[in-house]
């Protein structure tokens, strides 16, 4: 009696999934393909821009969380206004509501610093400073990720310093109301103070540190001129609410099921339970993913069967991969001698040149080497006098921890040498 097994392979992409089932014999050989297909389906980006279909809802959600931040704390200013007697909310939501304010706010918080404000103007001025905080960035790191942007925003703070300097402003606020550089001219010739950034422009952007100078000069101001309600205690009190930011490594508060620390939401490893998942960065990953690539790397001649690297052609592929995180399939072609006959299996060679397919990138590495470039930046092969234990222990705090301050205490804590 024959005794027949069976395999089946999987071929997943992003769209679609190959299948098929091979007959093998007792010995584990395949004889036939019993049956194969596939199945299509549509990618799981915007066709436009090949973006994930979560950005925009994610988008959207972070929107939403700032937006209601910034509610939460224009809502605690009220409180602190309320309490320490210098207009409830109540009288502060019908000033609001009556509106017909014959002063901006900028020139609110520039006159601040030569005369006393009533209680309705200190009210203007805490409230739109609650509101134009100023740009503070949580880490370096992520701000290289919109470099586009984060690069605008950082001219346009090099630029408003320099203004200050150059006309001896003593706050941002000053600047803003008295620098010609935010005035613009109607049609009829009229002069009109501009008060926020327009789409392309960052004039108004300026660091959250001057923002917090500008409040403490006007409460040194205003005791000066023996101000009863501008006290150290409601200064204190202030900036407690003005500074407070909550950090992308605790999520977001309240009941939210996303709610907690993010290093503490880690899952546990499918074939070691009680271990938690390694991070995509960790050395020990990406070398285990570069060894497993070699090993599915197949090399195919015309007329002959797919065939393994050898030891030797692993060995060199190995070694280049550690040198460099993006080699091309051509450059791997050069570094094994292939003839021109010899293709690589995972590549199309479907309507293209072979130059053309072999344009396609090797990538390995990846998180090795962007940490091997920077701290190369402080001090030649940095890098090895790191052990591969620390090496995992910086790919996991770097991937968890989005905030500078967090990833600087977790360093520390897993006793990684300062450079």
């Amino acid at each position: 009696m024959s005794i027949f097994h069976y395999a089946l392979g999987l071929d997943i992409g992003t769209e679609s999934i190959g299948w098929a089932i091979l007959q093998n014999n007792a010995e584990g050989e395949p004889i036939r393909i019993q049956d194969l297909g596939v199945r299509v389906f549509d990618k799981a980006e915007l066709p436009k821009t090949g973006e994930s279909l979560a950005v925009s809802r994610r988008e959207a959600r972070s929107t939403r969380r700032r937006l209601r931040r910034h509610r939460h704390r224009l809502e605690r200013i009220r409180y602190l206004l309320e309490r320490y007697g210098i207009m409830s909310r109540i009288e502060i939501a019908e000033l609001y509501a009556k509106g017909s304010f014959t002063t901006s706010p900028y020139q609110l918080r520039a006159e601040a610093l030569d005369r006393p404000l009533t209680r309705e103007e200190t009210v203007r001025v805490f409230i739109h400073l609650a509101q134009r905080r100023g740009y503070r960035s949580n880490s370096i790191a992520e701000d290289a990720k919109d470099e586009k942007d984060t690069g605008k925003i950082k001219i346009a703070i090099a630029e408003n310093k320099a203004c200050m300097m150059k006309h001896g402003y003593r706050t941002v606020g000053e600047m803003i109301y008295k620098d010609q550089r935010y005035w613009q001219k109607n049609p009829d010739g009229t002069r009109y103070h501009q008060t926020r950034n327009k789409p392309g422009d960052y004039r108004f952007i300026v660091e959250r540190a001057s923002v917090v100078e500008e409040i403490r000069k006007i409460f040194d101001a205003q005791r000066r001129f023996k101000v009863p309600w501008m006290t150290e205690e409601l200064e204190q009190a202030y900036l407690a609410i003005f500074e407070s930011q909550r950090s992308f490594d605790e999520g977001p508060g309240g009941s939210s099921p996303f709610s907690g620390r993010i290093a503490e939401k880690v899952g546990k490893c499918a074939f070691e339970p009680e271990e938690p998942r390694a991070a995509k960065a960790t050395y020990t990953f990406e070398y285990f993913k570069l060894l497993q690539d070699l090993n599915h790397l197949r090399l195919i001649e015309k007329g002959m069967p797919p065939r393994a690297l050898d030891d030797k052609q692993r060995e060199t592929l190995k070694n280049a991969a550690m040198q460099s995180s993006s080699l091309s399939f051509g450059q791997l072609r050069k570094l094994l001698a292939l003839n021109g006959d010899t293709y690589f299996n995972n590549l199309s060679y479907d309507d293209k040149s072979q130059e053309e397919a072999e344009k396609k990138t090797w990538p390995q590495m990846q998180a090795y080497h962007k940490l091997r470039v920077s701290l190369n930046k402080v001090s030649e092969n940095a890098i090895q006098t790191l052990t591969v234990q620390q090496l995992n222990e910086i790919g996991t705090i770097l991937t968890i921890y989005k905030n500078d301050d967090s990833r600087m205490a977790a360093l520390r804590e897993a006793g990684i040498p300062e450079i």
